[in-house]
């Protein structure tokens, strides 16, 4: 089972940790663990989707910009070191979950967080956003779905296939998928443009999260579409300050997509970084890291998030 640690997550014999202070809340009835870590302004970290997921996607990025912001940086409810319980998992769960969290951290901070979110999390962190403005602060989303990709509700022929996932089926699948060597195809062909980039304890980070107990119930909800949502009308809507981070040479979620997030709402700032692919903000994190930096440090810490339907300035 995994080890919660609520101090010190850096103590020898921790299990899935990302050093910092780790904290546990229960929400909905399900163990969340998060990291905080650094001083300043609020930042709230959550890490995308896929059958190993976890805040370990952010390996590279949370040292350097927890030494300008206070970092908050959860495992998604059924992901990494959070429970996985046996249920079903959906869309409006998540973005639920993202309000709720950031809900806590504005109760502790004083004030809205700024937000990284990372591919289809980053949609339902849209969702979110639409639904309860004067939480969120500025936003950077890393290549975003629910315009062009993961935007269509799940048939009835879905929902039976997640039932047959949810038996014997879905034990197999999900263990091949968690091997090390599905873990390196998949990074090497969708994660990272330069495979100098998967070292070991890359391939073994997402590895030692797919064999946790409970693991695969959330993985299939997403492989099975129940995690699909569309933002195309809550898009347009969203009053923060955004910017669209899109790795130049990203196959599953190609630079193209991009443009149409442009056209449905001015005044959103997009970023592309060369040779690199979903995994931009590790691959690249160094000048990932640096652009937000500079990017958040322009957004004034007073800034109102104007109210649906005002002009942008």
């Amino acid at each position: 089972m995994l080890k919660i640690f609520r101090r010190n997550g850096n103590q020898k014999g921790a299990k899935l940790s990302l050093g910092g202070q780790e904290e546990t809340l229960e929400w909905q009835g399900q163990k969340i663990v998060y990291s905080v870590q650094g001083q300043g302004r609020p930042l709230i970290l959550f890490h995308g989707i896929n059958a190993a997921s976890w805040g370990f996607e952010f390996r590279n990025n949370i040292e350097s910009l927890s030494q300008n912001h206070r970092i908050y940086q959860p495992d998604l409810p059924g992901f990494g070191r959070s429970e996985r319980l046996p249920k079903i998992y959906t869309a409006e769960m998540y973005i639920e979950f993202l309000k709720d969290f950031t809900r806590l951290v504005v109760e502790r901070e004083g004030q809205p967080p700024a937000v990284i979110a990372s591919s289809l999390t980053a949609a339902h962190l849209i969702g979110a956003v639409a639904q309860s403005p004067e939480l969120f602060g500025p936003l950077v989303l890393i290549s975003p779905t629910g315009l062009e990709r993961l935007d269509t509700a799940p048939t009835e022929k879905q929902g039976r296939l997640y039932q047959r996932l949810n038996g014997p089926l879905g034990d197999v699948i999900f263990w091949l998928l968690g091997t090390r060597f599905s873990t390196r195809l998949f990074l090497g062909r969708d994660g990272y443009f330069d495979p100098k980039y998967m070292d070991a304890g890359l391939i073994e980070g997402y590895h030692k999260s797919a064999r946790q107990p409970n693991a695969k119930y959330a993985p299939i909800s997403f492989i099975t579409f129940l995690l699909n949502h569309s933002v195309r009308q809550e898009w347009p809507e969203i009053r923060q300050p955004v910017l669209i981070v899109w790795g130049k040479e990203a196959k599953i979620t190609p630079l193209r997509d991009a443009y149409l997030f442009l056209q449905l709402r001015l005044g959103t700032e997009l970023k592309i970084i060369d040779h690199a692919r979903l995994s931009v903000y590790d691959e690249r994190s160094v000048e990932f890291n640096a652009l937000v930096q500079e990017w958040l440090g322009r957004q004034s810490a007073t800034r109102q998030v104007k109210p649906i339907g005002a002009k942008a300035s």
